[in-house]
């Protein structure tokens, strides 16, 4: 408050006698501020996983006597530092005072756990005897994955007001960029590849020389049983004869699946996706492999190198025991179908199926 004192003078004058009577007063003129009050906001609430930069709340002053006001961070309340999430940023006149509280980044980004948190913003005087005012803000985090968990084998994504759970093999754009990797395309550059380590790598190394070994082995071993006559000589195809592994088309009884066989030397039935992957990026372009599917029993996966990208397709057991390719980019959907899976690899040896894929095969059937 400001006290100013003024002299006011009063003169009366008698009519009949025209005398005049002065006097002199000091009059005290005492101005009171106002305080300033804050325009109540409503209370805060944000998904842990909430990176939509920018307003989320707007902040009003009232401010009776035109004080040039500023707004502030308060002390900070139980630990918790309002700075680390939000910024305040003014948007009309320091006479009028109003902010809005912009979010600089997601709680889970700025190592805020989802919880209740209180912080306070202070409009501060620009002298010590006018009143300053403060405004106490609730502030609730909340964690859609904590409350809602997904199926073991899914990712959860965070989305606000819901969330999603993502399974391997998704082609939902906010899952694969959430989480690298688990779409139905990987390339070399995923955060799964880029973390395998060296012993990893030594093992899969010294699991595909035994493989060799095996079909090296069962080679030899079949040469050495099978002595042909002029008889057979004359009638075998040169492919049966310089090749032991060779396959008749339609001879299917000795793929079994889920069980490895040396004849097939592409088929890992108990191979994961990131050892496939790992292992063909060090082969090159038309290197495959086949491996049981994980999330669907009886289904396969195809993993191909192409143009030094390693692509996962799904291989579909239909109800009438017929394999075909279910391409994940949606190109050709329309796909012959096969009695067995080394049908399906002979055909994709030699017809690219309008999918840009190649698969070397060494010895085809």
């Amino acid at each position: 408050a400001a006290t100013t004192s003024v002299d006011a003078v009063v003169t009366a004058t008698a009519p009949a006698t025209n005398e005049a009577v002065t006097a002199t007063f000091a009059v005290a003129v005492t101005h009171i501020l106002e305080s300033p009050t804050f325009v109540q906001a409503s209370p805060l609430a944000l998904s842990i996983d909430d990176d939509a930069t920018g307003n989320v709340q707007n902040f009003a002053l009232t401010n009776p006597d035109g004080l040039a006001f500023t707004l502030q961070f308060g002390p900070v309340v139980s630990g918790f530092d309002p700075t680390a999430l939000f910024e305040l940023v003014p948007t009309t006149t320091a006479a009028s005072p109003a902010y809005n509280l912009n979010l600089k980044a997601s709680p889970a980004a700025s190592q805020v756990a989802d919880g209740t948190y209180t912080f306070l913003i202070d409009a501060v005087a620009p002298t010590a005897e006018n009143a300053n005012a403060q405004l106490q803000v609730r502030l609730t985090v909340f964690n859609q994955c904590a409350a809602n968990p997904c199926a073991a084998g899914e990712e959860c994504l965070d989305q606000g007001a819901t969330h999603v759970c993502c399974a391997q093999g998704t082609t939902d754009q906010a899952c694969i960029a959430a989480f690298p990797g688990i779409g139905a395309l990987q390339t070399p550059g995923s955060d799964q590849s880029a973390g395998l380590g060296l012993p990893a790598i030594i093992g899969i190394l010294i699991a595909a020389l035994i493989v060799v070994a095996l079909v090296v082995l069962v080679v030899v071993l079949t040469q050495s049983k099978q002595q042909p006559t002029f008889n057979d000589l004359e009638s075998a195809t040169w492919e049966h004869q310089e090749n032991p592994t060779f396959v008749k088309p339609g001879a299917v009884d000795d793929f079994e699946p889920g069980l490895s066989n040396p004849i097939y030397g592409w088929y890992h039935p108990d191979m994961s996706r990131q050892e496939c992957t790992d292992y063909l990026l060090q082969q090159g372009d038309g290197a495959f492999a086949v491996r049981d599917s994980k999330a669907t029993p009886g289904w396969h996966m195809l993993a191909v190198k192409t143009r030094n990208t390693v692509v996962h397709e799904k291989i579909r057991l239909s109800d009438q025991s017929k394999y075909s390719l279910v391409t994940s980019s949606g190109a050709a959907p329309d796909q012959p179908s096969f009695e067995s899976v080394p049908q399906l690899v002979d055909y994709y040896s030699h017809n690219d199926g309008g999918l840009g894929i190649h698969l070397g095969l060494d010895n085809p059937m």
